[in-house]
């Protein structure tokens, strides 16, 4: 689940340029903007990045967020926070990382600084115990019945 399913052109454009007839967006801008900035397409980010990720996530392969995150920063000019988060699937660590990347944007917004180079942390539940765990993936299928 990415939290850019969502957006409209309205949130990637200025109103200016919306309005003005000459200069309408269209999907072909939409398409250009995603290329420009994904990571996938070589894009760079020109900002500090935090990039969140659940430990048990079945949709996102870690490895590859690590190892994205490690390419990242041999660069010292880009500014990279990875969180991961204990006992959380993909759609769950969402929820549950939201007050932490929420005053995250929020400090970015008010130009605050956001610490350093590249900067990890684990989070583990206050109550592992008593964490509801439920992974999106059925593992069921991937075991052998010999019934």
């Amino acid at each position: 689940m990415g939290l850019t399913l969502d957006l409209q052109k309205a949130d990637l454009f200025s109103p200016d340029l919306l309005s003005d007839a000459k200069n309408q967006v269209d999907d072909n801008d939409i398409t250009k903007w995603q290329d420009r900035t994904s990571p996938v397409s070589g894009g760079v980010a020109t900002e500090p990045l935090m990039v969140v990720q659940g430990l048990g996530d079945t949709s996102v392969v870690l490895e590859k967020t690590i190892e994205a995150y490690r390419e990242a920063c041999k660069n010292k000019d880009y500014e990279v926070h990875l969180r991961l988060y204990s006992l959380q699937d993909h759609s769950a660590t969402v929820v549950s990382s939201s007050a932490e990347w929420l005053d995250w944007v929020q400090d970015r917004s008010a130009g605050k600084g956001s610490g350093g180079h590249c900067i990890t942390f684990i989070r583990k539940p206050f109550d592992a115990n008593h964490t509801k765990v439920e992974f999106e993936l059925d593992t069921s299928a991937f075991y052998l019945s010999y019934d």
